[in-house]
């Protein structure tokens, strides 16, 4: 079962008292029903039990008093924190961890099968292959660990479960615990650090300089075990094993058993090196060169066979006359990971077909090929943006090879001859560099007519006969005979290469439409229009005709197309199974962890389920933030995709914004709208939807939305620092980073950060970003008078998207000039989308979407009243003529009116009461209720929404600021202003809190200044001269440029605030 451990050390046992352990099962009664002991260790007591959330049996690890008490609990609880976010086939996860009862405590999987501990009590020697398996399944999973920045440091057979045909590696972080609470500290406990039959030498030696070589020499150990029957070290006591591993030479595995070839013999050798230095550098060397000892002890037909397959491969080679350079030696298998790197320009220049476009086509045309390990192109990518995109010299290329774990690598030279192209390719062994294994050249006609028909024949050529047959391959049609479209393509692939994924989306656009019969094309259309656009419709045909076209695709390719589709037709649960089927694949696949979070955070169907009964959301949005992040510190060059978005779309994403909602709905007939704040359940992100017009006193856990944006932010930041790390000149690395400060309240630091993201920015989209994340921090530190001046010049920057119109139309509100917003929301009618109360998106007509955008910008303000009305009837009157039911007319209405008539009560009084609903929102209700003078109604409604606010923890400034105001406007309407200017300085004197939408969106631009306006007022009134001084100061400096209709309002501030 997975989990369970049998420590066989000498090391003393120190178990959980009954008596503890009778509180411990009572204090998680309601979450676990512990049903048995199933296994005994050195660190822990592992039981058997229900999940009773989830309805199924986990392994719940309870850590031995001792061990606890010397690890301490926040501790335990962080390192095992670190070690949950590890997702990969061959490691066991972490469903949950906490302490109950003073226990420290964590759950994983429950998995049929046994531990490899188990395995060797009863057969002491295992076959060799099945060994050599097994180290591998543990080597990769090492892998995946140690480019998280995780060393496990215990591995053992204990740790290493057996289950179907893959080995998998439980109890990452343990010992990283345990070796974190200081040697001091768990030697005066008589506990150690690790295992002492597999322990490195610098392990047992005390050493604080660990790293993944440490875990090399564990899982060498583990190897010879498994090979020889009994451990490298042994001795009477752990003392004496330690000192051995320290001292003495490992025995050589074959004087136990003469059947392991010198080869593996040689392997386990360096692998049990004492000096770090001279093992294998990671533990994907380790596994590749694994695959290469067994693969080289195999039987003399199988060299046979590969022999035959040459020589087919050279006849063929030949009659393509093509050239054919380098020794016939049969390399090792290609079932080992292939790095395909940028070529190198010889000779003259080439300018149709240049070293990234011979990468991006022999990548493609190898991927037909099953048998075929091929590094994905997001990792290479992101190692040469690593390294600034510089020319790879042969050292870097070997060193980016190694980077991803890839066993070989493929490169050469391109070089015009005469009238035709010459490519030569070499595959390259990794670990022994320089060497070239196999070499070949083809040579195409300019104009690139054969580009893809020679390409796939030195594909061929160079993969054939290094795995097993021909029938391997999977030869679809070649992908385009049109030299436009392929040109297109890889221009597409170009832009790629550095994340402008804009272009890149552009240009697999035209090669689509140049050959629509090119597959391909229409995949990566698709693909990259995913990550840009919420909108599914824009590329749901590109994924449809990429599945029409499937025989044309490799099998990985096959399996995207069919996820992409499943995502675009809203079918998640389905996508989901594409994407996961991907990283089962390749755990190092960006485009198959970023499509599991889409599918996961996009699916808001809401279902009722669980003991008791109650709704949920059928997607999991924790699954979607692991797989996110997964995606996002795997291939830290994907933040440069984001240049047009971050942080905005990333934060909103990950829920590190406050005052955002998960949106639902029920499915079928009836459909119910739901919604849902973020919240911390068991250690998990969480959403408890209830009915949509309840959203404002949702049935949240006190404080658990803090708790949800600390986790949520807490990742984001993590995220942030690893990129700013990995790209210390990247505009969209510092703003992200930004974002976190900002969020984090470090407001001056944020600016500071904010201000280095423009320095770098060469990008519109991240010039306008960063521009209005200043201008942002500077209201918040109520620098007004700077804050004004630096949107005065952002105004005039150039926009080429419908949001940066959205944001620099709010900036013109925020400065007073209600004409010019509302032209700058009109540009970006084309498209725009409003939602609904349903909580879908309605996307009008351009006309309908002009009148309503320039009724947004009047309303919002508030001013003039006339234009508002006349704008309002014109909307009114326009939607009969594109929505012809009913129902079509009133959902319109609801999204096209209800927001700025709302916006417009202030001014219009009881003529909104037409265009407001009583089953709408909060705020709409307590409208509702003023035009009908029902002014228990509003005190009500307030009075459980402030309440609920500060029962959940919610800062006052994580408040939209145009729902404060108009909360406030009410209040004073009815002749409170005690409490309306109450509720106007928990805002605004909580500036630093407001979310980064303040200034995104005209409504809450003018809502802000509104609400400095409407205080300002109430303090003069009531004589309070310094606050009315400061507010209408700030309203007299934003606004002192307004348009013609915000004139007396300036004016009135100007007075209060004593200036000319």
């Amino acid at each position: 079962m997975s989990g369970v451990t049998m420590d066989n050390e000498s090391s003393p046992t120190f178990s959980v008292r009954p008596e503890s352990f009778d509180r411990f099962r009572s204090a998680l009664a309601d979450r676990y029903q512990i049903e048995r002991e199933a296994g005994r260790g050195g660190m822990a007591t592992v039981y058997l039990a229900v999940d009773l959330k989830h309805g199924r049996h986990v392994a719940l690890k309870v850590l031995h008093q001792d061990y606890a008490h010397a690890i301490g609990a926040e501790r335990f609880l962080r390192e095992i924190g670190i070690a949950a976010r590890l997702q990969h086939p061959h490691i066991v996860g972490v469903h949950d961890s906490g302490e109950a009862a003073g226990l420290l405590y964590y759950v994983m999987p429950y998995v049929e099968g046994e531990t490899l501990r188990a395995r060797l009590v009863r057969e002491k020697q295992l076959p060799i292959e099945e060994a050599v398996q097994i180290a591998r399944d543990v080597a990769k999973a090492l892998t995946y660990a140690h480019l998280h920045g995780i060393v496990h440091r215990d591995i053992k057979p204990e740790n290493i479960l057996l289950g179907g045909t893959n080995a998998s590696v439980a109890d990452f972080g343990i010992a990283k615990a345990i070796h974190a609470a200081g040697e001091v500290k768990l030697t005066s406990s008589g506990l150690s650090a690790g295992t002492p039959a597999y322990m490195s030498p610098e392990q047992a030696s005390g050493s604080r300089d660990i790293d993944g070589r440490a875990d090399v020499y564990s899982l060498g150990c583990v190897l010879f075990e498994m090979l020889a029957g009994v451990p490298p070290f042994h001795g009477p006591n752990a003392q004496v094993i330690l000192t051995r591993h320290m001292t003495e030479q490992p025995p050589k595995v074959r004087k136990f058993r003469n059947s392991v070839s010198p080869a593996l013999e040689k392997v386990l050798v360096r692998a049990m090196a004492k000096v770090p230095a001279d093992r294998y550098a990671t533990a994907g060397e380790f596994e590749a060169v694994l695959g290469a000892a067994v693969g080289a002890s195999g039987e003399e037909s199988k060299r046979t066979k590969w022999l035959v397959a040459a020589g087919v491969a050279l006849a063929v080679a030949a009659a393509a006359g093509f050239l054919i350079r380098g020794p016939v030696v049969a390399p090792a298998s290609l079932t080992d990971a292939v790095a395909v790197l940028p070529f190198e320009h010889s000779g003259a220049a080439v300018t149709e077909l240049d070293g990234d476009n011979c990468q991006v086509m022999l990548h493609d045309a190898i991927a037909r090929w099953k048998g075929v390990n091929l590094v994905n192109t997001y990792q290479l990518n992101d190692a040469r943006a690593q390294r600034g995109n510089q020319r790879l010299t042969t050292d870097a290329r070997f060193a980016v090879s190694r980077k991803v774990g890839a066993r070989h690598a493929i490169w050469g030279h391109v070089r015009e001859v005469g009238d035709v192209i010459e490519v030569r390719a070499a595959i390259y062994d990794v670990s022994r560099k320089r060497e070239a294994a196999r070499e070949y050249t083809v040579r195409v006609k300019r104009g690139l007519s054969d580009a893809s028909a020679m390409f796939g024949t030195l594909a061929d050529s160079l993969v054939a006969g290094m795995i097993s047959g021909s029938d391997e391959v999977a030869r679809g049609a070649m992908e385009t005979t049109k030299s436009d479209a392929l040109r297109k393509y890889l221009a597409g692939h170009k832009a790629l290469s550095v994340w402008d994924v804009t272009k890149a989306a552009s240009e697999f656009r035209s090669a689509s439409d140049l050959d629509p019969e090119y597959a391909s094309a229409h995949l990566w259309y698709a693909q990259t229009m995913s990550w840009t656009s919420d909108r599914p419709e824009e590329w749901r045909a590109a994924a449809k005709r990429a599945t029409a076209l499937r025989t044309r695709l490799a099998e990985r390719e096959q399996i995207l197309a069919d996820g992409l589709l499943a995502l675009a037709n809203a079918e998640y649960p389905a996508a989901c199974v594409r994407f996961r089927t991907l990283i089962a694949r390749d755990s190092g696949d960006f485009a198959a962890w970023y499509g599991l979070g889409e599918c996961n955070r996009n699916d808001r169907a809401v279902i009722r389920a669980g003991r008791p009964e109650r709704w949920h959301f059928r997607g999991s949005y924790q699954a979607a933030v692991n797989a996110y992040r997964e995606a996002l510190e795997r291939v830290p060059a994907t933040h440069l995709a984001f240049r047009d978005m971050a942080p905005g779309r990333l934060a909103t994403i990950l829920f590190a914004e406050s005052n955002h909602l998960r949106r639902g709905a029920t499915t079928g007939r009836d459909t119910l709208a739901f919604a849902a704040y973020p919240a911390i359940d068991a250690d998990t992100l969480a959403f408890f939807p209830s009915p949509l017009r309840q959203h404002a006193t949702l049935e949240v856990p006190p404080t658990s939305i803090e708790r949800a944006l600390r986790y949520t932010r807490g990742i984001l930041g993590q995220i942030a620092e690893e990129w700013v790390s990995a790209f210390p000149r990247s505009a969209g690395a510092h703003l992200t980073r930004s974002s976190v400060l900002e969020t984090s309240l470090q407001t001056s630091d944020a600016l500071s950060a904010v201000r280095t993201a423009r320095q770098f920015a060469s990008e519109p989209g991240l010039r306008v970003e960063s521009g209005l994340g200043e201008v942002r921090l500077l209201l918040k530190l109520q620098r007004f008078r700077e804050a004004r001046a630096f949107a005065d010049s952002m105004i005039a920057w150039p926009v080429s998207k419908q949001h940066e119109s959205d944001w620099t139309a709010a900036l013109s509100i925020l400065t007073g000039r209600t004409a010019q917003a509302a032209e700058k929301l009109r540009r970006a009618a084309q498209g725009y989308a409003f939602g609904t109360s349903s909580g879908e998106n309605l996307v009008p007509p351009r006309p309908l979407s002009e009148l309503a955008l320039t009724l947004d910008a009047y309303a919002a303000v508030g001013a003039p009243a006339a234009r508002i009305r006349s704008l309002a009837d014109s909307v009114a009157r326009l939607i009969p003529s594109y929505y012809n039911t009913s129902k079509e007319q009133r959902e319109a209405r609801d999204a096209l009116l209800v927001a700025p008539m709302s916006a417009a009560l202030p001014v219009l009084g009881k003529e909104v009461r037409a265009y407001l609903r009583n089953d709408a929102g909060y705020l709409e209700r307590m409208q509702l209720a003023y035009t009908r003078g029902d002014t228990g109604v509003i005190r009500r409604l307030l009075g459980d929404v402030v309440a609920r606010r500060e029962q959940m923890g919610i800062a006052p400034g994580s408040v939209s600021p145009d729902f404060t105001y108009h909360e406030a406007w009410l209040l004073a309407a009815m002749g409170d202003s005690a409490a309306a200017a109450e509720h106007l300085d928990r805002a605004l004197n909580g500036l630093p809190t407001l979310g980064t939408y303040v200034v995104r969106r005209v409504q809450e631009a003018a809502g802000l200044v509104r609400a400095m306006a409407l205080r300002a007022e109430i303090a003069a009134a009531r004589g309070d001269i310094t606050v009315a001084k400061k507010w209408a100061g700030a309203v007299a400096i934003l606004w002192s440029d307004a348009d013609a209709e915000l004139k007396d309002v300036v004016t009135r501030m100007r007075n209060i605030a004593g200036v000319k």
